[in-house]
């Protein structure tokens, strides 16, 4: 029962008019995660802890400013903002100590990892709950759309006729399904995922064609087909989820 209820954001997904069925159940899986992390997760102890050496990162950041519920996102600030400042203290004590003799050679070795941490601040930055939370989840819905294929003909046909992926959850799913496949049945998917992901990148590309067609004045006066907003899709099946289809 709990693996039905799991696959049925799957069968939603690929009935949707979607040019990546995946990315929208990520959509999807990700406002569920801050919704729970609003509701569950913003006074519990153990998620305050973990704010020492975790945080966001800015696209999520602006995901959670844009969720309602200002008073939640203000105490996870909060608290990162209070672990920061505990840093920086401690930092700043490191510092202020001058270089010493070689028999405080130990000291001298401390400095020197803060000075390094210090130059690499903008490059490693802490790491994202949703970041690893997101890929995490992919990987789960990957594998359970490859396990589902396997063993139900009736979301093979689905599967088979829905537009494709983006190029990221493309390769996702062809590697897992290595992982996951052997034999004929490999065989089968890899096939069947090509071809899908060839013809709409064809059917794509034509419709973009099109697009760019009307910019010519023979063809001003020709309907636009479905091509009126084939570059946001052109352009959402290149980089998947952080493209708006609306």
């Amino acid at each position: 029962m709990k693996q039905e209820i799991f696959t049925f954001p799957l069968w939603d997904a690929f009935q949707e008019n979607t040019e990546c069925p995946l990315c929208h159940i990520m959509e999807r899986a990700e406002e569920s995660y801050i919704s729970g992390l609003f509701r569950d997760m913003v006074n519990d102890v153990n998620f305050h802890r973990s704010l020492e050496h975790m945080s966001f990162c800015s696209t999520h950041f602006q995901q959670l400013l844009n969720y309602r519920d200002k008073f939640g996102l203000a105490l996870i600030v909060d608290k990162i903002l209070l672990h920061e400042m505990s840093k920086l203290r401690k930092f700043r004590r490191i510092m202020e100590v001058p270089y010493l003799p070689s028999k405080y050679h130990a000291l001298n070795i401390i400095r020197k990892i803060f000075n390094r941490h210090t130059n690499q601040y903008d490059i490693d930055e802490s790491p994202c709950f949703l970041c690893i939370h997101s890929k995490d989840a992919m990987h789960s819905y990957a594998a359970s759309i490859i396990q589902l294929w396997a063993c139900n003909s009736k979301f093979q046909s689905l599967y088979e006729n829905c537009k494709g992926f983006c190029f990221k959850h493309f390769y996702l799913l062809i590697g897992e399904a290595q992982r996951l496949l052997s034999g004929p049945q490999l065989k089968k998917f890899c096939q069947a995922t090509f071809s899908l992901q060839e013809n709409n990148l064809k059917r794509l590309n034509d419709e973009l064609n099109w697009f760019i067609k009307k910019f010519n004045y023979y063809y001003v006066d020709s309907p636009w087909h479905t091509s009126r907003d084939s570059l946001k899709r052109c352009i959402f099946k290149i980089k998947g989820g952080s493209i708006n289809q609306e």
